[in-house]
This record gives C-alpha cells, sequence and structure tokens, in this order.
C-alpha cells in the first residue's frame, strides 16, 4: 500500500520545525516513505521502533539490520537529524548490531535521551519485550537465537493476567525519565507501544514530558468508520491505535504505521507517515 501523508499543528517550545514521525517500516524498503520525507524537508527525523521484522527470520547466521534497514536509515540521516527508539521486534537486536545503526548516522535512543538544541529534548523509552529479552539473557547465558523465538519470549513475560501494569512497571527501565523531566525545553519522548501512555503510577501522560510519540497499534488493521477494531497490547476496539490523543495536558500522537507483518491486509488503513508542526 502506498503510504498517505497526516500533519498535525502542535503549539510547542519557542521555535518553528518540522518532525517527520516513522514506526513500524519492518524491513521493508521504504522508497514511498523516503519520496515524501525528502518533498516534506523536515527538521528532524524521528522513529518510534520496529524498524526490522522479527516474524520472518533466517536463524542460520541472521542479520536484522540487513541492507533494508541500513539505506533506510542512511537516506533519513542524510536528510536530517535522525533518532531511531526501540520497539518490540527489536528484541532481537544483538549488541553488535547496533553498530550498524551508527554507522548510517542515525542515533539510537535506548532508554536515554538527547538534547536536539536549547528548545528541543527527544527521549526513547524502550520496549519491556526488549527488556524481558536482556533478563532472559543475562539468566542464561548459554542460549542461544536459533533455540528461542519470538513468540517464546512473549511466553517469558512475568505478567499477571490481570494486571499488565504490574508486568509493565517491572519490566520498564524509567529510571533515566525523571532526569529527562528536569531538562529545560520542549520534551518528546518516543515510545514504541501507546498503551504505555497510561499505565498507572505515574503514567507518561501525568509526566513532565510535552508530546509522546508511538507506533505499534498499525491503525487497529481495519478501520470502520473510523474506528480501530484490534491492536496489539490493547486488544479489541484500542482507545489509542492511531492519531493524536490529549489528556490531563499532554499529547500522544499515534503513527498508523508503514506497513503490514500478518496475513490480514489493512482495510480502509493506509500506512502513513506523519509531519507535526512544532509552532
Amino acid at each position: 500500500m502506498v503510504p498517505v501523508k497526516t500533519e498535525y499543528d502542535i503549539e510547542a517550545g519557542h521555535k518553528e520545525r518540522k518532525i517527520a514521525l516513522l514506526a513500524d517500516l519492518h524491513n521493508e524498503k521504504g522508497e514511498k516513505v523516503l519520496e515524501i520525507i525528502k518533498k516534506e524537508a523536515p527538521d528532524l527525523i524521528l522513529i518510534a521502533g520496529d524498524m526490522v521484522d522479527g516474524n520472518h527470520v533466517d536463524w542460520s547466521g541472521y542479520t536484522l539490520i540487513d541492507k533494508n534497514v541500513t539505506d533506510f536509515l542512511t537516506e533519513c540521516a542524510r536528510m536530517a537529524p535522525t533518532y531511531y527508539s526501540m520497539g518490540n521486534h527489536e528484541w532481537f537486536l544483538r549488541r553488535n548490531e547496533f553498530d550498524r545503526v551508527a554507522l548510517t548516522g542515525a542515533i539510537v535512543l535506548d532508554n536515554s535521551y538527547a538534547r536536539i538544541d536549547e528548545d528541543l529534548v527527544v527521549g526513547g523509552l524502550t520496549s519491556a519485550t526488549v527488556m524481558t529479552r536482556r533478563a532472559w539473557e543475562k539468566d542464561h547465558p548459554d542460549w542461544s537465537w536459533q533455540n528461542i523465538s519470538f513468540h517464546r519470549i512473549g511466553n517469558l513475560k512475568k505478567r499477571p493476567k490481570e494486571d499488565q501494569n504490574t508486568y509493565l512497571n517491572e519490566t520498564l527501565d524509567t529510571s533515566w525519565i525523571e532526569a529527562y523531566e528536569a531538562e529545560k525545553g520542549t520534551k518528546i519522548l518516543l515510545c514504541h507501544h501507546p498503551e504505555y501512555w497510561a499505565l498507572k503510577g505515574p503514567t507518561l501522560k501525568e509526566r513532565a514530558i510535552d508530546l509522546t510519540l508511538s507506533g505499534h497499534a498499525h491503525g487497529g488493521q481495519w478501520r470502520i468508520f473510523g474506528k480501530s477494531i484490534f491492536a496489539p497490547g490493547q486488544g479489541i476496539f484500542p482507545k489509542y491505535a492511531g492519531g493524536k490523543y490529549e489528556e490531563e495536558g499532554r499529547l500522544l500522537i499515534v503513527s498508523r504505521g508503514l506497513s503490514n507483518t500478518v496475513k490480514v491486509p489493512r482495510l480502509w488503513n493506509p500506512p502513513e507517515v506523519v509531519i507535526i508542526n512544532l509552532h
């Protein structure tokens, strides 16, 4: 499907700037995406996770950061400063693969933040799935990539079925966010999972973060009369599947993503490049 452009105007900070939000490319080449970005000429490109695709892995000497990904990130970095945070599919990435990302010019925000200028700071909250894999790796030093799968990692999550908040609050690394909140200027957080925005105690939307940018929901896969049907992590009729949301004075923008990774087609739900104009 050919991506569309969705544009939002946001009042934030003291400087006019244009930001391109990308998410869920899932190892596609993304030529049409790059055409839109080139035409828009953003000041900043922010990628909210899932550049790679963990559903289709050749376990014999595989790498997820392949030519599609490196070429895409390189082109993005040539057009504007590019920052990339980790979604659930990035749990596959081995440490040495981040070296390949660094060579593209894109900067990975892994539970960290970076100051863009005197008026803007961008942070990246790493997916709980990545954090689960890291915990598994510590406890199982002899594990191999050939004997574990994406779905097994999912089953390893120590999440009480009745309380997703318990699992996520215990698994996510939010230790750095207090320092991030204290930074001067507009704060934009890349958080692949939109459902994290409303976690209990304190939620991201209760933090001193001006704008959170997410993906993951793929627009709800089907959109009927503007309503999303299903999203991972949120289930049927998800609340945060694509669009702009304002609660408690904070803003969340969710990208509908740039590809499709399941057999079920996207209906009335084209992939999108999100353009955010800060005023």
